[in-house]
């Protein structure tokens, strides 16, 4: 189903949503959490973080994702999951080899836009790797056949997060019934 790659919901609400909207009328029971709110990270809860994936080692990690994401189909690889500096059983592309790299530091989250970002960094690699960067694959996690043109064309990546603001703002309000944190 149709949903931003940073859609905000808990899977409770997440599961309203789409039974709500597609009519589907489950047998949905839903608890919801206490002491929470919308606005806070996972680190200002106090419990111990957990991954939800293997490449998921961290909260930092997590809030990058909805972007980086992006280039999880493209010939290169993002690097999640493994350390920097570290010999161990998992031997991904280009093991042992010294490869050219970008790191990311993000230094506030509350003012990160995680989608952009990737934008961004598909655009830069399309623009530095016209030929070399499949730019192509990444066609099945952006979802958006305009997003994907804009980028080949060579938009301005800020013009391309601009142009996802009505169908952003429809989704915001019709995601507000199933809310249940504030």
């Amino acid at each position: 189903m149709p949903l931003p790659v940073r859609h905000g919901l808990t899977l409770g609400e997440l599961a309203r949503y789409i039974d709500g909207t597609k009519h589907l009328d489950a047998h949905l029971t839903v608890i919801p959490m206490q002491h929470w709110s919308r606005t806070e990270y996972f680190d200002a809860t106090g419990l111990p973080w957990t991954n939800p994936s293997p490449n998921l080692r961290n909260l930092t990690a997590a809030t990058l994702y909805p972007g980086l994401g992006f280039l999880d189909f493209a010939n290169i690889s993002v690097g999640r999951g493994t350390t920097t500096v570290a010999e161990d059983a998992n031997h991904y592309p280009f093991h042992g080899q010294t490869i050219d790299a970008v790191r990311i530091t993000l230094t506030d989250r509350t003012l990160l836009d995680s989608p952009e970002l990737g934008i961004e960094i598909l655009s830069v690699l399309h623009h530095l790797y016209p030929t070399e960067f499949q730019l192509d694959k990444t066609l099945r996690l952006i979802a958006n056949r305009a997003t994907l043109d804009a980028l080949q064309r060579g938009d301005d990546p800020r013009n391309i997060s601009f142009s996802w603001t009505t169908a952003l703002d429809q989704f915001q309000s019709a995601r507000t019934p199933y809310l249940l944190y504030k």
